[in-house]
């Protein structure tokens, strides 16, 4: 690994790094901790909790893209567009009613009262999500529902509507069940939260060295630039990265090759030395 000095501000501004761009910056991290003998400090220890939790992510976010690569079950994808027209008619039903009767209505006061909880979220919100997530809000639309507003579904005159909604929710979740073959993993969305709280750790961990070694002495930062190189390393990587692809893709780069640290879809890059910017 080419050195990488590393000044005391460094780390103003650290871009969202991959879970492999972590793995490979804190296990090189590590290394440079143990060849230096700090191999026992806290610092160390750290990097150790952090590399265990992160490759766990990185092994269930593998499962996650297999479980996607995977055929999808042609009755789930029916009964996914089945729930979604059922919902829409029924929450389109609801806000007519104020249109048709007006607010001060019975039936528009009914209808308000209902669009004043979970059913007042755009429909897109509930049918142009990951199917776990619909799942999980169609569960809490109805229990809400069934809890607090089957005197308006009467007044409305929608328990027709509401029925039909149960009986596809009910299919569709029974699919979900048979497709997962029960086996429950975190969506892309709780996947995207995980890896934040991961990066927020790395940075925890990167501003403990810091910490340590805060002086401008060429002690402070021959240490700073061995412990902190590899983040900086790949700092200055995806930051190359964002800039060639400014305005365009995902805000993480893809992955690394766990060996080199270069990304595995481009040609090698020299990682250029610049005051990063979050993207």
């Amino acid at each position: 690994m080419s050195y990488r000095p590393v000044v005391v501000t460094e780390f103003a501004d650290v871009y969202q790094f991959g879970p492999s761009h972590m793995y490979w910056a804190a296990r090189n991290s590590l290394a440079a901790h143990e060849a230096r003998g700090l191999g026992d400090t806290e610092g160390a220890e750290k990097l150790r909790e952090f590399i265990k939790d992160l490759k766990a992510h990185i092994g269930v976010r593998a499962q996650v893209i297999a479980a996607e690569a995977r055929p999808i079950n042609p009755l789930l994808v029916d009964a996914d567009r089945k729930v979604d027209v059922t919902y829409g008619q029924f929450i389109r039903r609801i806000r007519n009613e104020i249109r048709l009767y007006g607010e001060k209505s019975e039936r528009g006061s009914a209808a308000l009262r209902m669009l004043d909880s979970p059913l007042g979220m755009p429909i897109s919100a509930v049918t142009n999500v990951e199917r776990i997530e619909q799942e999980s809000l169609l569960k809490n639309i109805l229990n809400t529902v069934e809890g607090e507003f089957l005197e308006e579904v009467d007044t409305l005159e929608l328990g027709s509507h509401f029925e039909l909604l149960k009986e596809d929710t009910s299919e569709f979740v029974r699919l979900m069940t048979f497709d997962s073959k029960k086996e429950r993993l975190p969506s892309r969305t709780e996947l995207e939260e995980e890896r934040k709280e991961l990066q927020a750790r790395m940075v925890g961990c990167m501003y403990r060295v810091l910490g340590q070694y805060p002086e401008l002495t060429d002690e402070d930062l021959e240490m700073r630039s061995a412990l902190l190189g590899p983040f900086a390393i790949q700092n200055d990587r995806i930051g190359a990265y964002m800039r060639r692809r400014r305005g365009g893709g995902s805000r993480i780069p893809p992955e690394i090759n766990d060996e080199t640290g270069e990304f595995i879809d481009e040609e090698p890059v020299d990682p250029e030395v610049v005051d990063p910017t979050l993207v």
